[in-house]
């Protein structure tokens, strides 16, 4: 059918064509994302990320393995008029995935007590779009990284353990310490300390609840680190 040497279209559909061929599945990283107990059970405290989640698990069920089309058409060779019509299917596609994700999605959240408002619409089209890019990226557990580690190879005394603490590599225990004590502190007296300058009072509330925090981690003190990142913070 090619008429001439110069239509990359044609080059084009032979290069994408396999695409036909293949069948309709998420990928096993989406899959495992899917497959999370927490995207099975939702409650009134699950996340915004998890409640979506477990709307795009029932969208992808109901839709043979599909996920909501993203909108985006890619770039291609074509005239202006064709390219814009199929642009616009592009479109009307995505939005009538949008509608059944949200009826979907606000079924979940009426299951669980929590309003349709809960989740914006704006966050709603965000993760639509890309469904096909969403990851779960889990941190370490301080404890197991600071505390339960150590205690399982060997026992350690008091001075032992403040070492332990001591130690500049710790830097991010006292940075996280710090975090939580001000978050602490803001939601007891409800202000941030420090606005102007730290006094005495402020400081002492702080390591106070520092102090709780610390001890919550095996620690006895609060440590020079963390009464320096909480002066600065």
């Amino acid at each position: 059918m090619r008429s001439g040497t110069d239509q990359e279209n044609y080059d084009e559909a032979i290069a994408n064509a396999w695409h036909l061929y293949q069948n309709s599945t998420v990928s096993p990283e989406i899959q495992s994302i899917l497959d999370n107990p927490q995207a099975q059970n939702i409650t009134p405290r699950s996340t915004k990320f998890w409640v979506l989640v477990a709307a795009l698990r029932k969208f992808v069920s109901s839709e043979n393995s599909r996920l909501p089309l993203s909108g985006v058409l890619p770039d291609m060779k074509a005239d202006t008029t064709g390219f814009l019509k199929l642009q616009t299917v592009y479109r009307q596609k995505a939005a009538a995935d949008k509608t059944k994700f949200k009826e979907i999605l606000y079924e979940l959240l009426d299951a669980a007590g929590r309003p349709q408002d809960a989740i914006t619409d704006d966050e709603i089209d965000t993760f639509c779009k890309n469904s096909a890019h969403i990851k779960v990226v889990t941190g370490t557990n301080l404890r197991e990284l600071f505390v339960d580690a150590i205690h399982s190879t060997k026992k350690i005394d008091e001075d032992e353990q403040d070492e332990l603490y001591l130690n500049d590599s710790t830097d991010q225990f006292h940075i996280y310490i710090a975090i939580l004590a001000i978050k602490g502190y803001i939601e007891q007296y409800g202000a941030q300390a420090g606005r102007k300058a730290m006094d005495a009072l402020e400081q002492e509330r702080l390591n106070t609840i520092a102090l709780d925090y610390i001890k919550a981690f095996g620690g006895g003190t609060v440590y020079p680190q963390t009464s320096k990142i909480l002066r600065e913070m």
